[in-house]
């Protein structure tokens, strides 16, 4: 949630309907309508239509996912799915040449990048503001020629492949074989005390009775749709063994989940006042 929008990503397209779905009727149910859903997948778009959501653009002259909109308080390019930062207001004031700190503060005021997408380039200006008060630099006082070494310029920044995509080995499914693989250990090198060749061995089961599934869910998965997703299935695995004549298949739909995650909240509740809730 950022103020009032909702902002989310998905890695499928389907896994992105069910979860507006979902939002929409949770929303529903506190009396709220949500508007102006907005996608970079002109798909999606499209079925959001089709289920009667407030897409946004209204004017349909438009192509769906083709305008551009705000997210985070920067210019989203749906169609491109990229987000701008609009320096023309910077570019204007910084014409002027004024070489004072009480311009130098103003101009940085201008940078919004709430995000932190250029801040190898801002961190520069700060760190000129930072040495202009060291030297006690007053507000109208032009500045000494001194370049700040620290951080970016904006043209090196554009072409700086690490800084927006990471190191290389980021983008591979799968770390390349001499990445990922171990190299083979001498036991007797490493294990002096090694099991004897007709040892018997032993293994040990351990059972925790006061382990719940919902214990087991937490530590699953530290997100909370994912673990949401997973007792919806347990929920519908026990509702198919039971009336096997009335299975359900296909997505979760959006009672279900619902369900769950009302589960999960009771289950909460029932941890974290429990001494509340056994005298009531």
């Amino acid at each position: 949630m950022y103020v009032d929008d909702w902002i989310t990503g998905q890695d499928t397209q389907e896994e992105s309907l069910l979860i507006s779905l979902h939002a929409e009727n949770i929303m529903k149910e506190a009396g709220m309508e949500m508007r102006k859903w907005i996608s970079n997948d002109t798909t999606l778009m499209s079925q959001w239509a089709a289920k009667g959501f407030d897409t946004y653009p209204v004017d349909t002259s438009v192509s769906l996912g083709s305008n551009k909109t705000k997210v985070l308080g920067l210019a989203w390019q749906t169609l491109d799915d990229c987000l701008t930062l609009d320096t023309k207001g910077l570019l204007e004031f910084i014409s002027t040449n004024k070489n004072t700190k009480r311009f130098m503060l103003q101009a940085i005021g201008k940078i919004f990048d709430p995000l932190g997408l250029i801040s190898p380039f801002t961190i520069r200006m700060k760190c000129l503001i930072q040495e202009l008060y060291k030297n006690k630099i007053t507000w109208d006082k032009d500045l000494p020629p001194k370049i700040v070494e620290r951080g970016l310029s904006a043209d090196s920044l554009l072409s700086d492949e690490k800084w927006w995509n990471g190191p290389s080995f980021l983008q591979f499914d799968e770390l390349s074989g001499t990445d990922s693989e171990c190299p083979e250990l001498n036991e007797e090198e490493y294990l002096p005390e090694l099991k004897l060749k007709d040892s018997k061995e032993i293994v040990v089961l351990t059972l925790n009775l006061n382990q719940t599934i919902y214990d087991y869910l937490l530590t699953y998965s530290n997100r909370f749709l994912t673990i949401v997703r997973v007792l919806s299935f347990l929920f519908r695995f026990i509702f198919n063994c039971k009336d096997p004549g009335n299975k359900k298949e296909g997505p979760l739909t959006s009672e279900e989940m619902t369900e769950a995650e009302f589960f999960l909240i009771k289950q909460e509740q029932l941890m974290s006042f429990h001494t509340e809730m056994t005298a009531m």
